[in-house]
């Protein structure tokens, strides 16, 4: 997978690379950099399972995961 097939899968699924960033643990301004770089395997296989979802669950598991690394961002800071 290249990064137009991720920037495709993206635009269909309506996912903004600051959701994809933060379900693959990167950076947001990560993403964007990828056009000219190999494309982490965690990276393809987090779209490969979005686009395999149906959309209702993509949207609740998305709301999950980002959820969940809200609460795990609180929770550093607090410490």
């Amino acid at each position: 997978m290249e990064y137009i097939d991720i920037k495709k899968l993206q635009k269909k699924m309506k996912i903004t690379n600051i959701t994809l960033g933060k379900l693959a643990g990167l950076h947001p301004d990560y993403i964007p950099r990828l056009k000219h770089r190999e494309i982490p395997a965690g990276l393809i296989t987090i779209v490969q399972l979005l686009e395999k979802m149906p959309e209702d669950e993509r949207i609740l598991f998305i709301h999950h995961k980002l959820k969940e690394a809200d609460s795990e961002k609180n929770q550093n800071q607090k410490s």
